[in-house]
């Protein structure tokens, strides 16, 4: 267990084996009783939990920081923090309350590509177009028969 808990935080094993004999209160391996073998189990065990549950952080900060790229969306992840938790530093933040602020950001951005994408199509027919803008589509025949005339001056010679 020493071994797994070295790999998952990146400590030397005799570093973990000194924090065991200091929460147990002894020397050595040698001084450790029957009784306290299960105070040092419990104790790594404490501790392995803590590692992975500071990886499962640390991975859920790598993906609220990839899907808040978008510099507008990452102020309120940040500001959302702020409020809910009291605390606009996410490596600060709990296991829950990351999770709880991923599922925020999900819904923010599940609702903002609802909305872009939800925008109606307007079509306005022929009439409704030239009863809605009547100056342009008279400059644009005008536009189209000075441009036509001059086409046909140049390549007709009339």
């Amino acid at each position: 267990m020493v071994a797994a808990i070295a790999e998952a935080s990146n400590t030397e094993a005799f570093i973990i084996w000194q924090k065991v004999h200091a929460e147990i209160g002894v020397a050595g391996i040698d001084d450790m009783t029957v009784n306290q073998y299960k105070t040092a189990e419990s104790f790594l065990h404490a501790m392995l939990e803590r590692c992975k549950d500071h990886d499962a952080c640390k991975a859920l900060v790598s993906l609220l920081l990839r899907n808040s790229e978008d510099c507008g969306l990452r102020q309120k992840l940040l500001r959302y923090c702020h409020i809910n938790f009291g605390t606009g530093r996410l490596n600060d933040l709990t296991r829950s309350q990351l999770q709880s602020a991923l599922s925020w950001l999900e819904q923010q951005s599940a609702s903002s590509h609802t909305e872009s994408s939800t925008l109606p199509e307007v079509r306005l027919r022929a009439s409704e177009l030239i009863r809605l803008y009547p100056k342009e589509i008279i400059f644009f025949i005008c536009v189209g028969v000075l441009v036509g005339g001059v086409i046909s001056r140049a390549f007709f010679n009339l």
